[in-house]
C-alpha cells in the first residue's frame, strides 16, 4: 500500500517472519523512489512485535558517526597491520 505519498506499507499475516518482506519492501521503495517503507505482520500475538521498519537511501546512524569521527575503515586498517 502506498501511503499518502509518503511511504509504503506492506501488510502480512504469517506466524513465521521472514526477512524476505523486508527485501520485497526495499524493492518497492527503490521501484516508486520513496524512501521509508513498514512491514506490518499480524500474525504475530502484539501488533507492535511485528512492526519492521526500512530505509531505502539513507545512511544507518552508526555508519554515519564512525565517518564523522574518522573511524571509517579502521578496522580494516587494524586487520591489515597484523
Amino acid at each position: 500500500m502506498l501511503v499518502g505519498e509518503k511511504g509504503i506499507v506492506e501488510a502480512k499475516a504469517t506466524t513465521a517472519y521472514n526477512t524476505i518482506f523486508e527485501a520485497q519492501v526495499l524493492t518497492y521503495l527503490r521501484l516508486t523512489g520513496h524512501n521509508l517503507g513498514l512491514v506490518i505482520n499480524f500474525g504475530e500475538r502484539v501488533v507492535k512485535d511485528g512492526l519492521h521498519r526500512v530505509v531505502n537511501g539513507l545512511e544507518d546512524s552508526t555508519q554515519r558517526r564512525k565517518v564523522r569521527n574518522g573511524l571509517e575503515g579502521s578496522t580494516q586498517r587494524r586487520k591489515d597491520a597484523k
